[in-house]
């Protein structure tokens, strides 16, 4: 469903709840659609005020008065035809520059949602949301797992390249630590290294991790949307929306936008 189709169905109240939620969420997400959104709502007041029938009217009017005045000042004596025609000219290339400017205006903005932003950065950006570890850096734990929790708390706070050391610290002891593999794993797409990323979110769905491979699966998707290998995204995002998960929804929906 186009961008416009969905903004003009929620300002109806036509979606449905769970379109309304991923809609909203998209919203939060997408800066190009909540400035389509508010274009779109000023467009509606335009029009409930009459001001855009207004100024279009002035547009035919100021065109006719143009052509009329520039005919009538052919047929002048030839001393008054100059000032006559600039006179006219002026008047009717006011109103036409107005519109042109409005027309150019709302072309440019058109030409920009389509193809300023590349459809996968635009996705990747849109669904993509920083996993949230805090739950797991509140409670008391033991002395053993304390440099895991400490890489966490790391990453809870944004210091990626401080985590990312310390879960490579944690992965050189203990390469079958997937709480380690997938946290490093979005510390790297933090950091826009891709490659590392799927390496190791790829590696928790290959150990059959059922703490995080709903989770590793989804930002697995995401990599590949990004770095535009869109077979592996598709068959990755079918297989989410093939479940009951937490993520079947934004899957379908991905999957739907995705070129």
């Amino acid at each position: 469903m186009k961008e416009l189709e969905k903004i003009i169905q929620y300002l109806d109240g036509d979606m449905k709840v769970e379109e309304k939620q991923l809609f909203e969420l998209e919203l939060k997400s997408n800066p190009m659609i909540s400035q389509q959104l508010r274009l779109t709502l000023q467009v509606d007041q335009l029009l409930a005020d009459n001001e855009l029938f207004t100024f279009m009217e002035n547009i035919q009017i100021a065109k006719k008065q143009f052509e009329n005045e520039e005919l009538s000042a052919l047929n002048e004596d030839n001393k008054d035809i100059n000032s006559k025609f600039k006179q006219t000219f002026f008047l009717g290339r006011k109103f036409l520059t107005a519109a042109a400017v409005i027309l150019v205006v709302v072309i440019s903005s058109v030409v920009y949602n389509i193809i300023s932003v590349p459809t996968n950065d635009r996705l990747f950006k849109q669904y993509y949301q920083k996993y949230d570890a805090d739950i797991l850096t509140r409670s008391t734990v033991t002395n053993d797992v304390n440099a895991l929790i400490s890489a966490i708390q790391q990453y809870d706070k944004g210091n990626y390249p401080i985590a990312i050391a310390k879960f490579e610290e944690i992965l050189k002891i203990d390469n079958n630590n997937t709480t380690a593999h997938f946290f490093v794993g979005v510390s790297y797409i933090e950091t826009n290294d891709y490659e590392k990323a799927i390496k190791n979110l790829s590696f928790i769905i290959d150990q059959n991790d059922t703490a995080f491979i709903e989770h590793a699966e989804w930002y697995l998707a995401l990599c590949y949307v990004k770095i535009k290998q869109t077979s592996k995204a598709n068959k990755l995002l079918t297989k989410i929306a093939g479940r009951q998960t937490f993520y079947k929804l934004m899957a379908m929906d991905v999957l739907k936008k995705l070129k």
